[in-house]
């Protein structure tokens, strides 16, 4: 090798070694960015008030039963009616107050104990991973066969049609994908918190209650007055529903309940 074949031969090694100590740092750095990731900065709390002394309290004694006295939760009220209680990022607990007051205290701490095992377990940030993991190769599979159809036709109509194909069945695989996701960590949430707090005959007791206003509502004549699309609205909600059926979540903390691990914490 010439002396300008060593030199050469030098500076791109040296220009090799580089890009990739900066590829691994940068890596390195998506990693920790992924691991301290809590999606609270993208959470609007314009509006929300903190909860009152009293809920705070009660959320802080689950807290140091569940092994989180270290870990700061952020307790506000919100006004949504589709839950008493859900979290966001990994800091903040949201409770609808009228609707948790309602609830008997046993109910209570079985609730709170389910949303704090969401937020000690990052269980939003792992939820959108995993989704987004699962769905890539479909999703690559999906574009590969639209690029080939669309190399096939000329015909603009042809090409949009596909394109709504793609775009249709790639938002369906992917809410598919998500709910598949989102229910196993909803039963994880249910079953360790009832493990934990005790709470599984409460639990029973709520998606029982629950699952009776559920039926009764379907048979109530509020429900057969709404029009076709409102029923057919409310049909998909309930199958797109990212938390498993009243039903399901009952039986599989009744099987709980008989398990020789939960009797002995008693």
């Amino acid at each position: 090798m010439t002396t300008l074949g060593r030199i050469v031969f030098f500076v791109l090694s040296v220009n090799l070694g580089a890009c990739c100590q900066s590829v691994m740092c940068s890596a390195k750095e998506l990693v920790d960015d992924i691991k301290n990731c809590t999606l609270d900065d993208f959470i609007d709390l314009d509006g929300t008030e903190l909860a009152s002394p009293d809920i705070q309290e009660l959320v802080a004694s689950i807290r140091a039963e569940l092994g989180m006295k270290d870990f700061f939760v952020e307790v506000r009220l919100t006004e949504i009616e589709t839950s008493p209680a859900f979290v966001a990022g990994k800091h903040h607990l949201f409770i609808n107050e009228d609707i948790f007051r309602g609830l008997n205290r046993d109910e209570q701490r079985g609730i709170i104990g389910h949303e704090l095992i969401h937020l000690r377990n990052n269980h939003g940030l792992k939820s959108l991973l995993i989704s987004s993991s699962i769905y890539s190769p479909i999703g690559l599979v999906l574009y590969k066969v639209l690029q080939d159809q669309l190399h096939r036709s000329k015909s603009w109509a042809y090409k949009f049609t596909a394109r709504l194909v793609y775009f249709s069945m790639f938002l369906g695989f992917y809410k598919c994908c998500s709910i598949f996701v989102h229910r196993h960590y909803e039963k994880e949430a249910d079953i360790v918190s009832a493990q934990e707090l005790n709470t599984a005959e409460s639990r029973i007791s709520y998606f029982t209650r629950e699952d009776l206003l559920e039926k009764n509502y379907l048979n109530s004549e509020e429900y057969k007055r709404k029009s076709l699309f409102e029923r057919c609205k409310y049909s998909f909600q309930m199958f797109f529903d990212p938390h498993p059926s009243n039903a399901k979540r009952i039986a599989y903390l009744q099987k709980l309940m008989q398990s020789k691990e939960y009797q002995k914490s008693l």
